[in-house]
């Protein structure tokens, strides 16, 4: 199948060969969709927020963990804002040549939806935390907002708020753009946000706020700079800030095959290798030997008036995990020192069947109970927040059955569902909430170890698109998304959070939210 030149290329790009044989066999194979059971609801896979009696013995299950030292905060921040930009980067494309270029009026039905959106922009543009840096901007171009809004000249805009003659937002990764305004009407972007939010409530005893970012090479001097003047602020509140950064490795990439599975090659011969997607950061989270992470999106953060709910429901959240971490220890501990008896283990049947929808077999005796019961408790721990599902894309909860007919909780994709079948489609639409990238993991076993994250992903659950290279179609394999399959065979635990720790940002224009403006 290779040749030692692509043995050669393989082990130069950091990939073990025998990880490129078993992708074509994927490739081969084809990914198996997702069996859905049902969707997870309320009394069926699903907590409610306020089914945790009482908040505040969570609350104190998480204050314990804080004090130990466990806390800390896993944030991917490489995605670029193309998609924030995509309506201003489609009108560029269009019309960029021509600064005297207006926005058409008349009736909705002859005006874009790319149109309407930069006339969205153009409306509330002085709402934006970036609005007097953009006005510089404009102002050194020779542009006034007033006059170019009077006429829907949005062009010069869009090249002052993308080029690198002006802020340059096109080249930016979404962490680094400003969303919202300090008390003091600063910027400030999404990475300082979480920074923000995680001094709420993340802080450890010895003053230490410990978060990881995942960044692109290229960027991680550029959110070092930004990042900087807040060692020495966080000083004087006795915080010292720990921002580490790691990159995707390209050891993690695919390789690409063609239309009939075989190795895409280069017009001279060489192997193609395309990145692998969020999945390629489990790699990245198991480097972090971190206890208890909490992981969000980059772009759901929220300004400070917004913060406190935020900060309260992330501390249900963690503490939810380190309650039942705390009984899921025990059991272990109980099963290695010989002490577990037969009320232990059906309190351990009653514990996982409740909690984590894992159906147990019957035994025909104590070790083989005891065996079990260790394996299955033995693993990553996951608490993931859901919120109400209004419409926003993402995965949502489900019970779903495995090819061995195992039946588990898992988040699962729009892609990841046969829409084929009329079945599987309604469960999917039957869906109540979706997934806002909200976790809380376990990342440590009983004896403080560090779990091997690989050793309990689905391989079985990645992604194959086609794209293209030198003109040709290729295949492209994604792996098992990093909350998706990744974690297929983490202890899954979903609970619902307030609606109002939800606030993401995927367009320009969802900043301009009453959520996002600053209360004055």
């Amino acid at each position: 199948m290779f040749s030692e030149s692509d043995l050669r290329q393989m082990r130069d790009w950091g990939m073990d060969p025998s990880d490129g044989e078993a992708q074509l066999q994927i490739f081969r194979k084809g990914i198996r969709p997702i069996e859905l059971i049902s969707p997870c609801v309320y009394g069926n896979g699903l907590f409610r927020f306020d089914e945790i009696q009482p908040l505040d013995h969570a609350k104190a299950h998480f204050e314990e963990a804080r004090s130990g030292g466990r806390i800390c905060f896993f944030i991917p921040a490489s995605g670029a804002a193309t998609r924030m930009f995509k309506s201003a980067l489609a009108i560029r494309r269009d019309h960029g040549r021509d600064p005297t270029w207006v926005l058409p009026s008349g009736k909705s039905s002859q005006i874009s939806a790319d149109e309407r959106s930069l006339a969205e922009t153009l409306a509330g543009i002085k709402e934006f935390a970036f609005w007097p840096q953009l006005s510089a901007a404009l102002k050194t171009a020779g542009f006034e907002i007033d006059f170019l809004s009077a006429r829907g000249q949005v062009i010069p805009v869009i090249d002052a708020l993308l080029n690198d003659s002006g802020l340059g937002y096109e080249k930016l990764p979404k962490g680094l753009i400003p969303f919202h305004r300090g008390q003091s009407g600063e910027p400030l972007s999404a990475c300082e946000e979480h920074v923000r939010e995680a001094l709420l409530f993340g802080t450890q005893p010895d003053g230490r706020l410990r978060m990881h970012f995942t960044v692109a090479p290229e960027h991680e001097g550029l959110f070092r700079r930004q990042l900087a003047p807040w060692f020495q602020a966080l000083q004087a509140q006795a915080v010292r800030l720990e921002a580490e950064f790691s990159h995707q490795s390209r050891s993690t990439d695919t390789i690409a095959a063609d239309l009939l599975n075989e190795p895409f090659r280069t017009s001279d011969g060489k192997l193609v290798f395309r990145p692998a997607g969020h999945g390629a950061l489990l790699r990245n989270l198991e480097m972090l030997r971190g206890d208890i992470v909490f992981i969000k999106n980059i772009d759901n953060i929220q300004p400070d008036h917004r913060k406190g709910l935020v900060a309260e429901s992330q501390r249900v959240l963690g503490g939810i995990l380190a309650d039942r971490q705390k009984k899921i220890f025990q059991i272990l501990r109980s099963i290695e020192n010989g002490g577990a008896v037969t009320s232990g283990l059906d309190e351990a049947r009653d514990f996982l069947s409740k909690d984590f929808g894992v159906e147990v077999p019957e035994f025909k005796s104590r070790e083989s109970a005891c065996e079990w019961f260790f394996k299955a408790l033995n693993r990553p721990l996951r608490v993931c927040g859901m919120v109400k599902n209004q419409g926003e894309p993402g995965g949502g909860p489900f019970w779903v059955r495995d090819k061995t007919g195992k039946k588990s909780l898992q988040i699962v994709e729009r892609f990841q569902t046969d829409f084929q079948s009329s079945e599987q489609a309604a469960i999917f639409a039957g869906a109540t909430h979706f997934n806002p990238v909200n976790l809380v993991c376990g990342l440590r076993d009983f004896r403080g170890q560090p779990f091997r994250l690989s050793d309990y992903a689905d391989p079985e659950t990645g992604f194959i698109s086609r794209k293209s290279h030198e003109g040709r179609e290729l295949q492209a394999l994604e792996l098992p998304g990093l909350w998706n399959g990744a974690m297929a065979g983490w202890l899954t635990y979903f609970v619902e959070v307030p609606q109002g720790t939800f606030a993401p940002v995927k367009e320009l224009n969802d900043l301009l939210r009453p959520e996002h403006q600053r209360l004055l």
